[in-house]
């Protein structure tokens, strides 16, 4: 039998949602208005810590990607002209505040065109002369690995992260999500 307080977030997920599906509200910021809910739930009675998300939808037939962003670092679209643009719709932190709203954002990823989304331990990612390696370095990286599949775009950034720390111990984990649209 679950806890009380996983009763109370299935409960109130369930309610948030009939709610939030009566107004129509569009996926992925709807998603995350019922996500929040149950974070928020949760974090009252058992005092977790908060969540940052970035969640999104990718029609592979026309390319529509539609994204929400909940505290999250701004996702990067690199375009295939060299464009970049940071994807950064959305709201606040998960759990925050139980009526928290979210609003989506929406793109058309084109053939050539890359979406990295990363947790914050990738931007601060530190050396031994305590510098981070930030936006710029996650950029340049970025740059550098455009026109590689996705799997090498990871695997690039993810290498530069790690030669930039060398050894040093870092304090937060490190995601990487790439899509490559061909």
């Amino acid at each position: 039998m679950p806890s009380g307080a996983a009763r109370i977030a299935d409960a109130s997920s369930i309610a948030e949602l009939r709610r939030r599906g009566a107004r129509g509200k569009p996926l992925p910021a709807g998603m995350l208005g019922v996500l929040t809910v149950v974070c928020w739930a949760v974090w009252i009675y058992l005092v977790l810590p908060l969540v940052s998300l970035f969640l999104a939808r990718l029609d592979p037939v026309t390319g529509r990607l539609d994204y929400c962003s909940a505290g999250h670092p701004p996702a990067f679209l690199l375009r295939a002209g060299g464009e970049l643009e940071l994807l950064s719709d959305g709201g606040t932190l998960l759990g925050v505040a139980s009526d928290s709203s979210f609003v989506s954002g929406s793109v058309e990823m084109r053939a050539g065109d890359v979406l990295l989304a990363y947790s914050d331990g990738i931007l601060e990612a530190r050396n031994y002369d305590d510098q981070e390696f930030g936006f710029d370095g996650l950029e340049a990286q970025l740059r550098r690995a455009a026109g590689s599949s996705a799997d090498t775009v990871l695997f690039s950034v993810l290498g530069a992260v790690q030669d930039f720390a060398g050894a040093c111990l870092q304090a937060d984990d490190m995601s990487l999500v790439v899509v490559a649209r061909l």
